[in-house]
């Protein structure tokens, strides 16, 4: 009760406006969920999928009571007495009383909100396997074609995900490297590589499988929550776990948080409410930038890719690749098919010659994904009162515009660096930026990828 007091002094007459900035949000949520139900996605949805999506949804909705049917109101009003209570009778008798005037409780229900659309779309992609089926196959793309335009929104996942992770190393230099590494992303064990095997059925284990899933430091913690009765003992053991993960955050190096110490692991050092404060908003504005980047979009944008892949390949009669078949499947068949043209390409003299000729050093499959990611990337968007924009940073694009702060990773000089997500492309004319309705991501997002010859156009 003091720190609501507290906060209300500070704010004064603003007070309120956490809440007016959380109903926004929450309709931008309901959208994205909205436009999922709309999606039509190129590989069937499961139940499991289905359920993963229901649950968000059911979620949403009770924050949804809380915010905007004013759920505590109605709570207080069956407690006759709270009506002539000196300070509850406010919470009653004026709508919305309890949120216009707690930016605290607005701000951990804003968290609530876009932590369950992370983490269903991220639970939806861990049944698909679409985006990060994808990452391998952009990446097996930009070794014969490093020149192209990037792919902003895939650059900047892979630096979020940790690419080193999802490529079990480094990002490949060949595509039998690349076929190794998506083998191995998958589940196989490195014995399935090694000299005098007998068999050439490859063991997979699901449970190594390395593919985009949840990297925020508090996510986890807090999605397990949203199963456990609000008990005394539930909220001392989330509590202790909660400093023990703040704690261990610590040594996590962060893009964000190079400008200043974080209090010292282990030793004498003893943290206090004030330390624990401070690193727990360390950690929120960390995770803030995957919280805030719409996977549900992302997939979207890596379904378009999927659809196209699929019809393109159905078009090839008794091609290498079955497009009747999975992501994983389908990469599979693309990144083996690449590797058989790189070690025919290394062997036979004549046939390097005929690919000379064809002016074609790459199989034709990893040619068709590669002219299909480039032009599902260049697609333009429109939206009003903003500069347009690309399929390819629709995502960047939508998480600066939940997320101002999220400007500092790609102004910095860091992984995450808008000249390097934007690798290839190029500034708009300055006229184009002297608009009042354009803020400083808006102009330093205002590119558009280099344009040139090539079979793309």
């Amino acid at each position: 009760m003091q720190v609501l007091l507290d906060i209300q002094d500070i704010f004064d007459t603003s007070v309120g406006n956490a809440y007016k900035d959380l109903r926004a949000h929450l309709q931008y949520a309901s959208k994205i969920l909205t436009n999922d139900l709309d999606f039509q996605s190129p590989f069937p949805r499961t139940g499991n999928q289905q359920s993963q999506v229901d649950r968000a949804k059911m979620i949403l909705k009770d924050i949804d009571n809380w915010t905007n049917s004013d759920v505590f109101r109605t709570l207080l009003r069956q407690q006759h007495a709270m009506g002539t209570h000196p300070n509850l009778s406010k919470a009653v008798n004026q709508e919305h009383y309890l949120l216009r005037n707690h930016p605290l409780r607005c701000g951990m229900l804003k968290y609530d909100t876009y932590m369950q659309l992370h983490a269903t779309g991220l639970g939806v992609e861990s049944h698909t396997k679409g985006i990060s089926d994808l990452a391998h196959l952009y990446a097996a793309c930009r070794i014969s074609y490093p020149d192209d335009p990037a792919w902003p929104d895939m650059e900047y996942l892979l630096e979020r995900q940790d690419k080193n992770r999802l490529f079990i190393g480094a990002l490949p230099q060949s595509f039998k490297e690349a076929q190794r590494k998506f083998a191995l992303a998958i589940g196989a064990s490195v014995t399935n590589f090694s000299r005098g095997k007998r068999s050439n059925k490859i063991k997979v284990d699901v449970y190594s499988a390395k593919y985009v899933d949840d990297r925020s430091i508090l996510g986890k913690l807090y999605q397990a929550r949203m199963y456990k009765e609000p008990t005394t003992q539930e909220a001392t053991e989330l509590t202790r776990k909660l400093i023990e993960t703040i704690k261990s955050a610590s040594e996590r190096k962060s893009t964000l948080s190079k400008t200043r110490a974080s209090k010292p692991v282990g030793g004498h050092h003893v943290w206090n409410s004030l330390d624990i404060l401070e690193e727990l908003k360390e950690c929120l504005t960390e995770d803030a930038h995957d919280l805030y980047f719409d996977i549900f979009t992302m997939d979207r944008v890596c379904g378009e890719m999927w659809s196209r892949v699929k019809e393109h390949f159905n078009s090839v009669p008794e091609g290498m690749v079955h497009a009747g078949g999975s992501a994983l499947g389908m990469t599979a068949d693309i990144l083996a098919a690449g590797a058989n043209w790189e070690a025919i390409l290394d062997e036979s003299k004549d046939f390097r010659e005929y690919v000379r000729s064809k002016d074609s050093s790459v199989s034709p499959e990893i040619a068709a994904v590669r002219q299909i990611i480039q032009q599902v990337v260049r697609t333009t968007t429109t939206s009003a009162n903003r500069p347009n924009g690309w399929m390819g940073d629709r995502c960047i694009r939508r998480m600066l515009l939940v997320n101002p702060k999220s400007i500092c990773l790609l102004a910095n000089n860091g992984p995450t660096q808008a000249d390097k997500l934007y690798l290839g492309w190029e500034r708009e004319t300055a006229q184009e930026v002297t608009s009042e309705n354009f803020s400083l991501s808006s102009w330093l997002l205002l590119r558009s990828p280099r344009r040139k010859k090539s079979s793309i156009e």
